[in-house]
């Protein structure tokens, strides 16, 4: 697949970049759990995914269509974060939308932060590329825009002889990974939340080629 038109997110589409994750994920099952309140959901979700592009653009990468309709924001092998309040720091952030939340966003946040980050650490135990997050604006699915966003780093985990690690909790997404090379490596429920943890292995036929 030719991903030509994916580039590297510049400065300059960062606040496009969150608009976009924003909306493919402001309505999914977890900010819905989380944050039931539609006035408290829209301010979390954004500052999540602020920190989010924020972290990987200094810790992995993230790519995007021309216009930033399309996201995916990598985490580096031996970069991924450790904790959620390592990641917290890192942003440099107050976590201002959780306070308005209460407390109870609060804890359900970093109880389900801290269960998946150690499956992360059980799953994975070698340096890997980490998709932390995935999104193309609503109007713009199903246009294969997310496909070309992942080839560029599939590929380049391939030459790297790297897996490439995931979480998702849409049973449609699990498919979306499959088709790509994905397997699912362990499903669990967490505040009745399903989480599908998945893993791409390198081809090692395409190991070594040039870019």
């Amino acid at each position: 697949m030719a991903f030509d038109d994916v580039v590297s997110l510049p400065k300059t589409l960062r606040k496009q970049a969150v608009d976009t994750l924003v909306l493919a994920f402001q309505d999914d099952v977890i900010k819905r759990t989380l944050a039931p309140a539609v006035k408290n959901r829209a301010p979390l979700t954004r500052w999540v995914f602020e920190g989010v592009v924020r972290y990987c653009a200094v810790y992995g990468e993230v790519h995007a269509t021309p216009n930033a309709e399309g996201v995916a924001c990598w985490i580096a092998p031996g970069k991924s974060a450790t904790s959620t309040w390592g990641s917290l720091r890192s942003w440099n952030m107050f976590p201002g939308p959780f306070v308005l939340a209460g407390s109870r966003v609060m804890r359900a946040f970093f109880e389900m932060q801290d269960f998946v980050n150690a499956q992360h650490k059980r799953l994975m135990h070698s340096p890997h590329w980490y998709l932390w997050a995935l999104a193309v604006r609503p109007e713009c699915q199903g246009q294969g825009h997310g496909g070309r966003l992942l080839a560029p780093m599939m590929a380049r985990a391939d030459r790297e002889c790297l897996p490439c690690y995931l979480e998702t909790q849409t049973e449609q997404n699990v498919a979306f990974y499959i088709r790509r090379g994905f397997v699912v490596a362990h499903q669990a429920h967490i505040l009745d939340i399903p989480l599908w943890f998945m893993i791409r292995e390198p081809d090692p036929s395409h190991a070594g080629m040039p870019r």
